[in-house]
């Protein structure tokens, strides 16, 4: 009786006797494993989840939309805010495919795009990540430097035919300049028209229209324009000349600075002639400069006269300028998303022909994502709401109750392209390139609610273009529809945990009822009570065991397969990104064995309960 082997003997037996014994307590302790697996699945992934949709609709800690289309400055004055880590410019805007049906594109300075577009890492696009979409150098560095601070430039032009000296009769194109900023983003600025009033006049160009902020920083003078429609009958050498170029920092007119030409200054130029607004093929110029003339460049123009069978009507010229390399790429390197390949019928490593802003744009698709940052139907009207949690509160708008309905959760049919790349290929096609419609801004960490406190105190700001990667999380966590099946989920993990503890006590004081006997011969032969009650606490922590293994695999199953199910957004629709199911093993652990702790706390204060051997043996002889 006092044997060391007897214990683990007596607990076999006494299983073998009765398999049935602790089938229903150890069922419900699978239940109660399960369910609290399942609830713990569904809390984590479900706050995930809210924290993944908030990254990609800002894609940024502080996005702002500028409808103005933006000056040069605002890349410095965002950046000069206190918190801002990095700035980075955006252009966004719809296009019909060949196809059918439309895309966004969105083309971001990916040199300055903060925290890599808040990518899920599973969802991150490949090897060279968003490096591989910059196929243009940095010209931000190209043409004249202006002065920091400057408002206004004053350009001497001289604008004539060569073969009289006079400005060309009944012709008065429009002169546009383009200035890049410190990031190399370039800005289109009207220059007034030329010809009127002689063929030398100065020409204003205004870098700090009244309201907006002095660019911060250097800016570039990199590239001119001259557009306009022929007259009929025109044959002229016409001669662009700028004689000078003056930077005025301060309010008022005059001359100007004079900005000093760098050595070994080139420029670049086409001559485009335009008929019924449709460009034709670009002939190659030769612009020169020299230290006393910052510019010069000659081109011959002709149109039809009115006696001609072929209409003058429409026929223009742009003449363009532009400093830096002449290198093109012969094509834009795209992310695209998965919907984006399945709706123009294409593949990885394709190269199809895009209309941007009117242009066709060669584009090659360099790698794939499910889904690109900030598109879809729910991200647009993320963004149409931006200003509801900071003015009427969590409610995020009819738009987004709209885009849930339709249920178009994965209709982001998007291309992420290079700002930089894109205008390069506009530039050398002659076409005007894109203007920031959008602002990403990384904020240092707990700083982004200041920052954009300061911006949306700005006069020429509205509240509700300015997007915060925080205030989308709180209202998305504060969503009345997912915290009903946590609750729920939470409700009946309890429930099942009493339930376990309850069967698993009601058993046990069954079978130390049934042993009662059993027990008082044993120990009437000398067998200690200590080790009987020991052998009854390890049969039932067997039996837990059992139940723990078998709801800990069946509770992974079950969160696998539910979570995704359950998890939603605000509209009962499917979140995007995708539901990632999280496991907080640390949390559930704890919980586990919380839920194994009751029962057998119960069965270790029943099995040291003494029993009087003499009573018992008595009714064993009865």
């Amino acid at each position: 009786s006092r044997g060391r082997g007897l214990p683990g003997a007596l607990v076999a037996w006494q299983f073998s006797r009765r398999p049935q014994r602790g089938a229903g307590p150890v069922l419900l302790l699978v239940l109660a494993v399960a369910m609290t697996l399942l609830t713990v699945a569904q809390s984590a992934s479900w706050s995930r989840a809210q924290d993944d949709q908030a990254d990609f609709r800002s894609g940024a800690g502080v996005r702002v939309l500028d409808p103005t289309s933006g000056l040069a400055g605002d890349a410095g004055t965002y950046g000069a805010l206190p918190g801002v880590r990095a700035v980075a410019p955006g252009h966004r805007a719809s296009v019909d495919l060949p196809q059918g049906g439309a895309a966004t594109v969105l083309a971001l300075d990916t040199a300055h795009t903060p925290d890599d577009l808040l990518f899920r890492s599973d969802l991150a696009p490949g090897e060279g990540g968003l490096r591989a979409l910059r196929a243009a150098g940095n010209e931000a560095r190209a043409g004249l430097a202006l002065p920091a601070g400057t408002r206004k430039l004053a350009l001497r032009v001289r604008w004539e035919d060569s073969r009289t000296g006079k400005a060309p009769k009944e012709f008065a194109p429009a002169l546009t300049v383009t200035v890049r900023d410190a990031q190399g983003q370039p800005y289109v600025l009207s220059a007034g028209r030329l010809g009127e009033g002689g063929a030398v006049r100065t020409q204003t160009v205004d870098l700090a229209p009244e309201g907006r902020d002095v660019p911060r920083g250097r800016v570039w003078l990199s590239g001119l324009r001259v557009s306009g429609e022929l007259p009929p009958g025109l044959d002229a050498r016409v001669r662009l000349v700028v004689e000078r170029v003056g930077a005025l920092t301060g309010t008022g007119g005059g001359a100007g600075r004079a900005v000093a030409v760098p050595g070994g200054l080139r420029w670049h130029g086409t001559s485009t002639p335009v008929v019924a607004l449709t460009p034709g093929r670009a002939v190659p110029l030769r612009p020169e400069a020299a230290a006393d003339e910052p510019l010069s460049v000659t081109a011959h123009v002709t149109s039809p006269d009115e006696s001609s069978r072929v209409s003058s009507s429409g026929t223009g010229v742009n003449l363009d300028v532009r400093a830096g390399t002449a290198e093109v790429p012969a094509a834009v390197p795209a992310l695209a998303s998965d919907a984006f390949l399945k709706a123009a019928h294409a593949k990885r490593g394709q190269t199809l022909t895009v209309p941007v802003d009117g242009t066709e744009v060669r584009v090659r698709v360099v790698d794939t994502v499910a889904h690109v940052p900030t598109t879809g139907e729910e991200a647009e009207a993320a963004a149409g709401a931006a200003g509801q949690d900071a003015g009427s509160g969590p409610d995020s708008g009819a738009g987004q109750e709209a885009a849930e309905e339709d249920g178009a959760n994965d209709a982001d049919v998007a291309l992420l392209v290079d700002l930089p790349t894109v205008n390069a290929v506009l530039a050398g096609a002659g076409a005007t390139p894109l203007a920031p419609t959008e602002w990403w801004l990384s904020t240092a960490e707990g700083r982004s609610a200041a920052v954009a406190a300061r911006l949306r105190e700005r006069a020429d700001s509205d509240p509700a273009d300015v997007l915060v990667r925080d205030e989308v999380r709180r209202t998305l966590l504060g969503d009345p529809l997912g915290a009903a099946p946590r609750t729920a989920l939470f409700a009946a993990a309890l429930a099942a945990a009493a339930i376990a503890a309850v069967g698993f006590t009601a058993g046990a004081m069954g079978s130390l009822r049934e042993r009662r006997s059993e027990h008082a011969v044993l120990r009437a032969l000398g067998f200690p009570g200590r080790k009987l009650a020991r052998q009854t606490f390890w049969e039932q922590v067997l039996l837990v065991g059992v139940g723990l293994g078998a709801g800990l695999a069946l509770g992974v199953v079950l969160s696998r397969w539910l979570v995704p199910l359950t998890v939603l957004t605000a509209r009962a629709a499917r979140p995007v990104p995708g539901v990632l199911v999280e496991m907080p093993w640390g949390r559930a652990l704890l919980l586990l064995v919380g839920v194994a702790a009751l029962p057998l706390l119960a069965v270790a204060l029943l099995s040291t309960r003494r029993t009087r051997i003499a009573d018992a043996l008595r009714r064993l002889e009865d």
